[in-house]
């Protein structure tokens, strides 16, 4: 623990912070309560200093849910920080495995959670979630994923990490796949923008 969390947890519940056996276990399940509402705090705060230069300037970040559970770990998921952004961003990387109508279900997921905000799908043109460097994600894979998650009414980032723009790369494989599929997104950008689904029934996603 740091110092501001040694201090803070005993002074905010009045005892001491837990230690050893496992993380997840359910002895750290106040000390992860504790920690997501000082997460909440944090990004209220960069949410005001980001809108301080103007109330169009956007704010947002990646957060974990759904696809990949990461509350235990960091105390934060999609349903608590979606009050603090701009736009819905979450990832969903074809190495992963998910099954291909993965990117339909996130969009909605996303859409669910807040149907005023536009849901954006982290991907990458490789595919490899950044843990297989030197394997290419399948093409086909990759389009079928992009245009799913398009036609459900998100948006696209691509969340490749190479440092670099793909053309000064030396690894190209994949780096233009989608142009097509964003120059299709610029110049349907009008019709796109804003869509909100209409269903006659609810599907209920459990935040256990």
């Amino acid at each position: 623990y740091c110092k501001r969390c040694s201090a803070g947890f005993p002074q905010a519940l009045g005892k001491e912070l837990p230690r050893g056996g496992d993380f997840s276990r359910p002895q750290y399940d106040e000390y992860r309560t504790w920690k997501a509402g000082n997460l909440m705090t944090h990004l209220k705060n960069f949410q005001a200093e980001v809108k301080g230069f103007g109330e169009d300037k956007a704010f947002c970040a990646e957060i974990f849910g759904l696809f990949y559970e990461h509350y235990k770990r960091s105390s934060s998921d999609l349903y608590a920080v979606k009050h603090t952004m701009d736009f819905m961003v979450t990832p969903l990387f074809v190495a992963k495995q998910e099954p291909l109508q993965a990117p339909t279900t996130l969009v909605k997921f996303l859409q669910a959670l807040d149907p005023d905000k536009t849901p954006v799908v982290l991907y990458g043109h490789q595919g490899t979630d950044n843990h297989l460097r030197y394997v290419s994600g399948s093409p086909a894979e990759v389009r079928i994923w992009m245009w799913q998650a398009v036609s459900a009414g998100g948006s696209l980032w691509d969340c490749t990490f190479t440092g670099q723009h793909p053309g000064r790369s030396h690894d190209r494989r994949n780096a233009y796949l989608g142009s097509d599929i964003f120059g299709w997104m610029k110049e349907h950008e009008k019709v796109l923008h804003g869509q909100q689904p209409a269903a006659s029934v609810a599907m209920l996603y459990s935040q256990a």
